[in-house]
């Protein structure tokens, strides 16, 4: 249990580790020399979904076997130090809200392109041309997809199978990743999103939940983020997504919108850095009690 909040914990006070020494990093460096072999062949059209849920299975499924087998090897006092270094860069909190907070300041400050290159910087669907108030809501959309599939899913996994947990939840949120650029020779782009929105479904919701709870401390309408949540939270493409960006949209009184594809809310307030903030406060009291939740469960 320790091991986990000393990992939140030390994210919580800023303690960066430089991303070369991060095993998350080394995970994605896995994934995409896999993900390039398998896909560098041209399968026929009816093995194709075969391999790629042969490599979303067993892939995970082998990096978990090699930590837990290079753990044992190791002595037992160091079990701790590993854990935590494993575990502190699946709950990237303070980051994330530093992000937030500048992209607020680039608004409020009318430098769009600033704000768009630094969300570029850690997002891969930041479109050209964007307005404030379109940075706006990609910045909250952002935000609260990170909080689900950043925070709250790997503590879920971490609850129920601990760090075997989280490394599996890491290794299939990469093939998800690394799928979407791959040119679907070995069909893993199908099978690596199947997984991901299948291991998304309960933390996206319970995410929604959170967030209705915390927008209830700050004052906003929990009532019209459940109206939302019920009436928009199906409207995305991922069947996860759209049910936590819905609640925030219903919580702000905004319209959140992926131009030509959806649009959440209703535009009953303005897009601008004090959304981005309001959202951003929210999203962090939502992460506290998912961490007060997680605390009580492991403790009793």
């Amino acid at each position: 249990m320790w091991t986990w909040v000393i990992a939140f914990f030390l994210d919580q006070l800023g303690m960066d580790t430089p991303s070369r020494y991060l095993p998350v990093v080394w995970l994605e460096r896995l994934v995409q020399w896999v993900v390039r072999g398998v896909d560098g062949y041209r399968f026929s059209r009816g093995s194709s979904p075969y391999v790629g849920g042969v490599v979303v299975l067993v892939l995970p499924v082998l990096v978990v076997w090699g930590i837990v087998k290079g753990r044992g090897m190791i002595p037992e006092f160091l079990h701790v130090l590993v854990d935590v270094w494993c575990l502190v860069a699946s709950f990237t909190f303070t980051g994330l809200g530093r992000t937030a907070l500048s992209m607020a300041q680039a608004v409020d400050q009318g430098d769009v392109g600033r704000g768009q290159s630094q969300l570029r910087n850690v997002s891969d669907e930041v479109p050209e041309g964007l307005s404030g108030p379109d940075l706006s809501a990609v910045t909250i959309q952002w935000v609260v997809e990170k909080v689900s599939n950043s925070f709250v899913a790997p503590l879920f996994f971490y609850l129920l199978f601990g760090l075997s947990g989280v490394v599996f939840y890491q290794v299939v949120r990469s093939l998800y990743e690394a799928g979407q650029c791959s040119e679907g020779y070995s069909g893993l782009d199908k099978a690596s999103c199947r997984c991901y929105e299948l291991l998304n479904y309960i933390p996206a919701r319970m995410t929604a939940g959170l967030l209705l709870i915390a927008g209830k401390l700050h004052g906003a309408s929990i009532g019209e983020g459940l109206r939302i949540w019920q009436r928009d939270g199906r409207r995305t493409p991922s069947m996860n997504a759209g049910q936590p960006i819905a609640v925030m949209a219903g919580l702000l009184g905004v319209r959140l919108e992926k131009l030509g594809i959806y649009g959440l809310g209703d535009p009953h307030t303005e897009l601008n850095g004090r959304t981005i903030r309001q959202a951003w406060v929210m999203a962090e009291t939502s992460g506290w009690l998912a961490f007060g939740i997680g605390f009580v469960c492991l403790r009793y």
